[in-house]
């Protein structure tokens, strides 16, 4: 079936993003469940839990370098928001992460299957 397609695609890109865990260990706990960070982690499903400055970090680290600077790109006339401005006072009213309107792809509510890409 086409469920069963998406669900064995699922544990495939599991199993070659997580080396360390084995396809009867990720049957065990891919069941539809939505996990915590805190439980994903402990299942090894994530390297850990952090902020962004956290991530920084890491990749300064990883690359060996002691300074980097953060540069966010954008396309020509997109606003400027960020998912971190509302906590600095800046804009107001809902914040989107994605500056997709999707309700055009949904035909009648019906349950469709999509992959959605932007490059």
């Amino acid at each position: 079936t086409v469920i069963m397609s998406f669900y064995e695609r699922f544990l495939t890109v599991i199993h070659e993003g997580r080396k360390n865990l084995t396809p009867e260990d990720i049957r065990k706990f891919a069941d539809g469940r939505i996990y915590s960070g805190e439980q994903a982690t402990a299942l090894g499903l994530t390297d850990g839990i952090g902020y962004l400055d956290d991530a920084i970090e890491l990749a300064k680290r990883e690359a060996g370098i002691a300074e980097a600077s953060v540069v966010t790109y954008r396309r020509p006339g997109e606003y400027k928001n960020n998912i971190y401005s509302q906590l600095l006072g800046g804009g107001g009213g809902a914040l989107s992460l994605t500056n997709l309107d999707l309700t055009a792809m949904f035909r009648g509510g019906t349950p469709q299957f999509m992959y959605l890409w932007m490059p």
